[in-house]
């Protein structure tokens, strides 16, 4: 009975023994026909069974990442899970990347936490979309309607209008607190209403100044950012084991409900006829669908707001540190005296021509807060 046991125990052993050694065989065997018959890759650290280079990564990635090109150069390769990510830490790889190869490098990599797939991405979005002809339109219509020099002079006024309520209701607050993110963030999002919707969504006055809507979209940029099991290994992708893809799915429904109304409403009510015309006019009757409206205006909204309001609340909490510099951009003509004693903003043009306003902004924009160094 002993020798049977002792046997038997020896059967569940050996595949034990065997199957790691057997995994071992299989991956080098696979590796050097592989290597033979694909593009020879960056140099990079050498990656972890299953993990890859993982572990490498850290809790801070753009620190260990300018460490890892020290040692591996300013172009090096580098295995998340079962995926190669090619990174570029240098001016020239930069440009090499954005500029001269730009056509080559243009295609998305989709976050599995986004709930649409990718072909529908294809057809609906401006930013996940590839390059392809839908994505090429769409580009250009916003271009011609949203960014272009005539656009941006034809929505001066409400930049102005919006800018300058901001100024009064802050200095309607004096020896008050204040959230100034929240302002900012209310200020910016209607500006963005207007332009696409002639609509102002958020009132100043409300309990929380940016109406519940910059901690939904904050929350929206901090899930789609949040590493997911999914991306570094696909093959699990419809499991969606962290539930990243589920919060996502909620925040989308939360956002869209503050203009899907105003969507069906137009299209059921509108006047063709009207001269006077907004963004969403415009893509109405262009035939933009229902979905593709929502998506695009997603898109806009979560990209245009919370990086604007990040970018002037480090910069406002970097003037306060340093009152000198604050003192320097209150004298340097860039805020004016308006009629009746108020203080208005000035015009955009004006403030772009300011030497020390547009310093002031893009020094904020390279703060330790948001580079690599």
């Amino acid at each position: 009975m002993a020798k049977f046991l002792e046997t038997k125990g020896t059967y569940f052993l050996l595949p034990a023994l065997f199957l790691p050694i057997l995994f071992i065989i299989i991956k080098n065997l696979r590796s050097y026909f592989v290597s033979r018959n694909s593009p020879k890759l960056p140099p990079g650290p050498n990656p972890w069974p299953i993990l890859g280079n993982i572990p490498h990564i850290g809790h801070m990635p753009h620190v260990s990442l300018t460490n890892l090109a020290k040692i591996y150069g300013p172009i090096m390769s580098l295995k998340l899970g079962t995926q190669c990510m090619i990174v570029g830490s240098s001016a020239e790889a930069a440009k090499e990347i954005l500029k001269s190869k730009d056509r080559n490098f243009s295609s998305r990599c989709i976050p599995k936490a986004l709930p649409a797939t990718k072909e529908e991405l294809n057809h609906l979005s401006l930013g996940w979309a590839d390059c392809n002809d839908n994505w090429k339109s769409l580009r250009t219509l916003c271009r011609a309607e949203l960014f272009s020099n005539k656009a941006l002079e034809s929505q001066a006024r409400l930049r102005e209008k919006s800018i300058t309520g901001l100024i009064n209701f802050v200095g309607s607050k004096e020896g008050e607190e204040v959230k100034i993110a929240e302002l900012v963030f209310a200020t910016v999002f209607n500006i963005l209403g207007n332009s696409m919707m002639s609509r102002d969504f958020i009132e100043f006055e409300e309990k929380n100044a940016d109406g519940g809507m910059k901690g939904i979209i904050r929350a929206y940029v901090e899930v789609l950012a949040a590493p997911n099991l999914s991306d570094f290994y696909p093959i699990l992708s419809k499991l969606d084991l962290q539930g990243i893809r589920r919060k996502l799915a909620v925040l989308i429904v939360k956002i869209r409900a503050v203009w899907e109304a105003i969507i069906e409403e137009r299209r059921n009510g509108r006047n063709k006829s009207s001269t006077s015309q907004d963004f969403l006019d415009t893509l109405l009757d262009n035939g933009f669908s229902y979905n593709q409206i929502n998506q695009l205006f997603l898109e806009l909204f979560t990209a245009g707001t919370e990086t604007t309001t990040s970018t002037v609340e480090w910069t406002m909490a970097e003037l306060l540190k340093n009152p000198e510099a604050m003192k320097n951009v209150l004298h340097g003509k860039s805020i004016g005296a308006g009629s009746k004693g108020q203080k208005m903003i000035t015009t955009s043009s004006r403030l772009i021509r300011t030497t020390l306003g547009f310093t002031v902004f893009w020094k904020a924009i390279r703060l330790k807060f948001f580079c690599t160094q």
